[in-house]
């Protein structure tokens, strides 16, 4: 059988919403077959709904949590970078106070601390979806 998985990477977690709604399943096998190398469709029919649910989840967390520390890796040096640039600056040359640069540098974020957050393609509602009787065929 043909191996569903590209080499598409999706976002921090996992997938964007749009792409859950058009194909729910094709995403969820695309999502296992891309962190999971060697996994086919065979061996994802064969786990129960449990399993997938926390083979995802536990994917989406994993790509959370690495996005999380990449994007404060990268604030890190953008910060540094500016308070050197900052501490360089013509001004300070002149004699005059730069430590408004060096604050102002100081105080760049790109994210904003906050309390977990299940991601949306591991969630267990999501999954029990594809199974409710809204979505069967009348």
């Amino acid at each position: 059988m043909a191996k569903i998985g590209g080499t598409n990477k999706a976002d921090s977690t996992g997938i964007r919403q749009k792409e859950i709604d058009k194909e729910p399943w094709a995403t969820v096998f695309d999502l296992i077959q891309s962190e999971y190398e060697g996994w086919t469709d065979d061996i994802i029919l064969d786990l129960t709904l449990d399993r997938i649910l926390q083979v995802c989840g536990a994917i989406n967390r994993r790509k959370a949590k690495k996005f999380k520390l990449d994007l404060k890796v990268k604030e890190l040096v953008t910060r540094t970078i500016c308070k050197f640039v900052a501490a360089t600056a013509y001004p300070a040359k002149k004699g005059k106070n730069i430590k408004a640069l060096i604050h102002a540098a100081d105080e760049i974020t790109f994210i904003e601390d906050e309390g977990p957050r299940e991601p949306k393609i591991g969630s267990y509602e999501k999954i029990k979806d594809l199974f409710s009787a809204k979505r069967r065929p009348k």
